[in-house]
């Protein structure tokens, strides 16, 4: 009995040492105010939209999506940072048939917003508001509100990984009733702070 206990012990003491050792070995990202990110994301979402028919009944349609979406931000406090993001996006499926499209839609899009980070032990944690405008064929033709949460995990001290995800709700512009949730299914991003 006495044996089981001196193990025990030993396995306590080693994974407090080892814990000890790991976040001694724990790199953190270096910003600040003045600090600048430079960096992006590739996503593929589902998309769905109601849509008001002209009987007064609603119509649920299902899209795909595949975005790049390159960022910039600047630090104005110790945690937080402007941003501002160019969005491209190319989408498939019903969403985009009923859409008047021949069942694809490629769009571009503007989000400008704040991203307030909380560090972490071994990342950093962030969640953000961003607004943006998307644009089809030259036209303005969506508006959007943008919920980014995520962690970046550093790689070195300029540069991380961002894993996340950027829920976002709109509202198409042409049909005053059209309005979607989009909510990612994959989703990796890369930051570089400098």
């Amino acid at each position: 009995m006495s044996s089981a206990r001196l193990v025990a012990a030993l396995v306590l003491v080693g994974l407090c040492g080892g814990a000890s050792a790991a976040q001694a070995d724990v790199v953190q990202l270096r910003y600040g105010p003045g600090s600048m990110m430079l960096g992006g994301r590739a996503t593929f979402d589902i998309d769905t939209r109601t849509l008001a028919q002209a009987n007064g009944e609603e119509d649920t349609l299902t899209g795909y999506k595949f975005r790049l979406a390159p960022e910039l931000g600047y630090f104005v406090h110790d945690s937080l940072a402007l941003l501002g993001t160019i969005l491209v996006d190319y989408g498939f499926g019903d969403l985009y048939k009923e859409a008047g499209g021949q069942g694809k839609s490629k769009r571009a899009g503007l989000e400008l917003g704040l991203r307030y980070f909380l560090p972490l032990a071994a990342s950093e944690f962030y969640a953000g508001l961003q607004f943006g405008i998307g644009v089809q064929d030259e036209d303005v033709d969506s508006t959007c509100l943008t919920l980014p949460l995520g962690f970046l995990i550093a790689l070195t001290p300029d540069l991380a990984l961002d894993l996340g995800a950027r829920i976002t709700y709109e509202t198409q512009e042409e049909s005053p009733d059209g309005k979607g949730l989009h909510v990612p299914i994959g989703y990796l991003g890369v930051q570089a702070i400098f």
